[in-house]
């Protein structure tokens, strides 16, 4: 069976018999674009389709998942993302914005869904199963609203930092092979921190990034140096990077013979050599 998505809302309580239709249908598209952010479904495989849209008030509009692409079954992905959706919201709700949320596009996002359930829309309630709706479900009330909208407004007082962008090469380890929002994508385990970031292939430049690396690559986890467009947070770690190119570093092991030097000394005994050096007649 199809994963399916209900959104559900109700006029404001202070006039309860007028629902503007643009305020409603904002409120849905802000709502479903909350949704589709979500980190179990990095490579945009999930399209809500249009199932229902009932107009009796409270306005409701049924959603079902389907692949962007054919032959992919997104079952699990769909109910994942329904899943953290939820758990999102929920967040929400205690007046903490989920990390995925926290970017500045986001971040809009929710404000005109919070400010909308201030003025001209009510309750607002989400399920994720069409038939029980007492499954797992998340209602915000307007009551809720001026509380977290103030709560996340806090962050924006205090001038926040803004992402660094650089040109330059990073080290890690191909831990992965995949697609970022479709684009060709490498998940690479950074060197100097061990987190796992998105390495985005640019346009113009996957054949050549393809051509560096096979499966035996990322079976083994190889160390690559990519090279590119890389951005920084605002706490100055690394967050991704839009890759150009891509160099496999060879880890060949160096033996004692390959660095002795015999004729380090230049003749003299390590004794001799040490009192020359200690009275600077070396030359």
């Amino acid at each position: 069976m199809a994963e399916r998505l209900v959104i559900r809302i109700s006029p404001s309580p202070r006039q309860p018999d007028v629902l503007k239709v643009q305020d409603v249908f904002a409120q849905v598209v802000d709502l479903f674009d909350m949704a589709a952010e979500s980190e179990a479904d990095v490579e945009g495989l999930v399209i809500w389709r249009l199932v229902a849209a009932r107009m009796n008030s409270p306005f409701e509009v049924v959603a079902e998942a389907i692949p962007s692409k054919p032959n992919v079954d997104i079952s699990d992905i769909a109910r994942n993302q329904k899943d953290e959706f939820i758990r999102n919201l929920e967040s929400l709700r205690k007046g903490e914005i989920p990390e995925i949320w926290a970017g500045r596009k986001l971040r809009r996002v929710v404000t005109r869904v919070l400010s909308r359930n201030q003025n001209g829309i009510g309750e607002m309630d989400v399920y994720t199963d069409e038939q029980n709706r007492e499954s797992a479900f998340v209602s915000v009330h307007p009551n809720e609203s001026m509380r977290v909208l103030q709560a996340i407004a806090e962050p924006d007082v205090v001038a926040i930092p803004r992402p660094k962008v650089q040109m330059g090469s990073l080290e890690g380890r191909l831990i992965k092979v995949s697609k970022y929002r479709s684009k060709p994508a490498l998940r690479i385990r950074e060197r100097k921190t061990g987190l796992d970031l998105w390495g985005i292939v640019e346009a113009g430049h996957a054949a050549q990034v393809a051509n560096a690396a096979d499966f035996n690559d990322v079976w083994s986890g190889r160390r690559i140096l990519v090279s590119g467009r890389i951005e920084y947070n605002a706490r100055g770690q690394v967050d991704r990077v839009y890759v150009r190119d891509m160099n496999l570093i060879d880890a060949s092991r160096i033996g004692i013979e390959d660095i002795r030097d015999t004729d380090f000394t230049g003749g003299l005994s390590p004794s001799e050599y040490l009192d020359k050096l200690r009275d600077g007649d070396l030359g």
